[in-house]
């Protein structure tokens, strides 16, 4: 199956950090609006789309999923609340793209919390664990 893959759009992104924030907010639970490094988001949502030599750096689905994700964390481009954004930037990526997301709460929320802890010399290991678990986990709706 060889779907086009739509990139996760800053527009749409800072509409589920709107969303995010509203419902964050009530449950006391603040992820700040002022404070979003602009180019260190746009970074995140361009990389897994980045080419060399007019070939794809990341080539499938799963791949761009995974830098999507890794990036969202890493990057920082928020003064609070990258994991809870990444995880939700993912799962709507998945969606946006007709895939299946079925990774266990716990699951996930330990690998949000693994990429977050990851020390830069462990990138390569950590994009490789996101992968896999995506792997097991993600799939093209019928």
């Amino acid at each position: 199956m060889n779907r086009k893959i739509k990139p996760l759009k800053f527009e749409t992104f800072i509409e589920l950090l709107s969303l995010v924030q509203n419902s964050h907010y009530v449950r006391n639970e603040p992820i700040p609006s002022d404070n979003v490094n602009i180019n260190l988001l746009e970074s995140a949502l361009n990389n897994p789309f980045q080419k060399f030599g007019g070939v794809y750096l990341y080539r499938g689905f799963i791949r761009k999923a995974s830098i999507l994700f890794y990036g969202l964390i890493k990057n920082h481009s928020l003064s609070n609340g990258n994991k809870r954004m990444a995880c939700i930037a993912l799962a709507y990526f998945c969606y946006l793209n007709h895939y299946d997301f079925k990774i266990p709460m716990e699951d996930f929320y330990s690998l949000a919390k693994f990429v977050s802890e990851s020390m830069p010399q462990e990138d390569e290991k950590c994009k490789a664990k996101i992968y896999s678990i995506l792997k097991k986990y993600v799939r093209p709706t019928k």
